[in-house]
């Protein structure tokens, strides 16, 4: 026996625990890694498990579009789940398409069954879904959920399968705990999929076969009726063409109503085989219905026929008045008729139509033939539509023949407000000038020594005075430009012409607080114009944006070299336009509806005579706002050709 001191006695025993601890724990993670792949392994096998029953639910199909189809369908399913969950009590439930109650059917339990179900019990069973227990309640107010739990059932699981908008049916699945419930969960979720897709396609295809059988039932009844159509279409090919015709004859004819009349006359006359057509259009200022022209079937005398409309025994009168056509079938014997006329030109069958245009009656058409009872109602509705197209016509004759007096008349009160402001203008200009000049030599005190408060009455005057005569001269300039006074155009070297008004208007910027920044470059191109139109449009520019910019505010005047074009912009950072108002600032007197922040004085005539003037230029002007705060004023000029 061998002997082992304390020290080595204490290192075996070390060792020995080592040994032992590093064992168990090898030990422990052996188990805990089998334990853990078993777990694996049994998860791989439910992972197949549900996707070889997917699989084979999705090979199960819909053999036809029927309620009986559905219901095979979903014995079949029954029957796959069984195998997976033995122990479970399984329903199928569908809606029955047309009359009848809902099919059930049943695996598990009693075995395998199929029978009807209540409406009722349908009803219930479709309210909600979810796991219910049936020992504590769950199917008080529940009828199917009572009618499952007198068959021993504890807990129950509801699906509901169908269209978003309808359940189609029902999946319950029972058993007396809740593992059965759940791990049959998955492949119930794979059936309620499923199922609500093919209920969607079932449904889709009944829904086509039977408009197909109704398209089939009513084929034939339809090649009758088109039978039937296409010969009323054949009758009506020749009534058709005439209105081609009448179509054509007032597009060819434009508004020119006299010429298309008479073609739309020879029209019915061919249409209908007429031996008379005869337009009678009113003649407001002698109350009478005249006749037209281009009529149809009438000679000498009866060219000049005239029917008053007190003539009340008249048909066509009667139809003027009331908008309703007549017809006649023995016009020559028809006391409702002054047979006079009808007998003369030996007419026995009339027809008398309105022409109307929204309510207001413009004349009438009479279309006659000498053989009795010759029109049918066909030819009245033809007759009608093409008298609804003369009747346009008509109207836009008359429309046209008011426009033209209208447009003499305007252009002659044009001419005399021209005339006039022209002749009153010269007249105040005279004594106005000489107003001024009174007013500024008793300012100047050649007239005598002037009191403070004279001066300051008589510089009112002055200003009123001034204002005045800038109206004056507006008004003048503006008579000149729209009178048609032609521009001289010559070679302007423009940067010389903007100088002129930069120094012109210099010293009212300064007086008033205001900078006058000037952009214009080196050796800038020469243009075509009038010099002193062209430098009257930058002084209205100017004057405009002085008399809109605030103390303190800027003014920039620059010009551009565009190639073709020389343009010119004035902008400036005053109260500026308001947006629903822009389109109107070179309309003439307008005033913006802001320039009281300003007090501005002024006529509304500086930005219309700018527009003119450039027009005659064959320049263009316009109003830019695309820089916040700022408003801009731009016109083009042509550049003029390098000598």
């Amino acid at each position: 026996m061998i002997e082992l001191t304390p020290l080595e006695f204490g290192i075996c025993l070390g060792l020995t625990a080592a040994t032992f601890a590093f064992a168990a724990y090898w030990y422990m993670r052996f188990f805990r890694v089998l334990h853990l792949d078993r777990k694996a392994r049994r998860a791989a096998g439910e992972a197949r498990e549900v996707k070889d029953f997917a699989t084979e639910v999705m090979d199960l199909g819909v053999a036809g579009n029927t309620s009986q189809a559905i219901n095979e369908f979903g014995r079949k399913v029954l029957e796959a789940l069984h195998k997976r969950a033995p122990g479970a009590q399984l329903w199928w439930i569908a809606r029955h398409q047309g009359a009848g109650d809902p099919m059930v059917s049943r695996r598990g339990g009693a075995g395998v069954s199929s029978a009807n179900l209540a409406p009722a019990l349908f009803e219930d069973a479709t309210r909600d879904e979810g796991i219910f227990d049936l020992t504590n309640g769950a199917a008080d107010k529940n009828s199917f959920l009572r009618h499952l739990g007198s068959t021993g059932l504890r807990r129950v699981r509801v699906v509901l399968w169908g269209r978003p908008d309808a359940t189609n049916g029902v999946l319950a699945v029972g058993g007396a705990g809740l593992e059965a419930l759940e791990s049959s969960a998955p492949f119930v979720e794979i059936v309620k999929s499923h199922a609500t897709a093919l209920a969607s396609i079932v449904d889709e295809l009944s829904r086509l076969s039977k408009t197909r059988e109704k398209l089939e039932g009513g084929l034939s009844s339809t090649i009758e009726d088109l039978t039937s159509t296409h010969m009323r279409l054949i009758e009506k090919t020749r009534k058709i063409k005439a209105l081609e015709d009448v179509a054509g004859a007032i597009s060819t004819r434009g508004g020119q109503a006299q010429p298309a009349l008479s073609a739309i006359v020879s029209i019915i006359a061919r249409f209908l085989e007429a031996d008379l057509v005869a337009v009678l259009l009113l003649d407001e200022s002698t109350g009478e219905l005249v006749v037209h022209p281009g009529s149809y079937g009438l000679e000498g005398n009866d060219m000049f026929y005239r029917v008053p409309l007190t003539e009340d025994r008249s048909s066509s009168v009667r139809v003027l008045k009331t908008g309703k056509p007549y017809v006649s079938g023995d016009a020559q014997n028809d006391p409702a008729i002054l047979a006079a006329n009808t007998r003369l030109l030996g007419i026995s069958s009339l027809m008398v139509v309105p022409l109307t245009v929204e309510g207001r009656s413009l004349g009438i058409i009479r279309v006659g033939k000498r053989g009795k009872n010759a029109f049918g109602a066909e030819d009245l509705q033809g007759l009608q539509v093409i008298a609804e197209e003369a009747a346009v016509i008509v109207e836009t004759a008359m429309l046209n023949r008011r426009l033209a007096q209208a447009a003499e008349q305007l252009i002659a009160l044009n001419r005399m407000k021209d005339d006039f402001v022209s002749t009153v203008s010269h007249e105040f200009k005279t004594p106005l000038t000489t107003i001024l000049g009174f007013i500024t030599v008793v300012l100047e005190g050649e007239a005598g020594e002037v009191s403070e408060q004279a001066g300051r009455f008589l510089g009112i005057a002055r200003t009123a005075a001034r204002r005045l005569t800038g109206l004056v001269s507006d008004l003048l300039d503006l008579s000149k430009l729209e009178g048609g006074i032609r521009m001289d155009l010559q070679t302007v070297e423009l940067d010389k012409l903007l100088a002129v008004s930069v120094e012109t208007y210099s010293h009212q910027f300064s007086d008033g607080d205001k900078t006058l920044a000037v952009d214009i470059p080196v050796n800038l191109p020469k243009v075509v114009g009038d010099e002193r139109w062209v430098g009257l449009a930058v002084d209205n520019l100017l004057s405009n944006a002085l008399k809109f910019t605030k103390p303190g505010g800027r003014v920039r005047l620059s010009a551009q070299d565009k190639g073709e074009f020389i343009m010119v912009s004035v902008a400036d950072n005053g109260i500026g336009i308001p947006p629903e108002e822009r389109e109107r600032v070179f309309e003439k007197f307008y005033r913006a509806s802001n320039r009281g922040e300003v007090q501005s004085p002024g006529t509304g005539l500086g930005l219309a005579i700018v527009k003119e003037v450039i027009s005659k230029h064959g320049g263009k002007v316009w109003l830019e706002t695309e820089v916040p705060g700022e408003t801009r004023f731009c016109f083009v000029l042509k550049r003029a050709p390098e000598q």
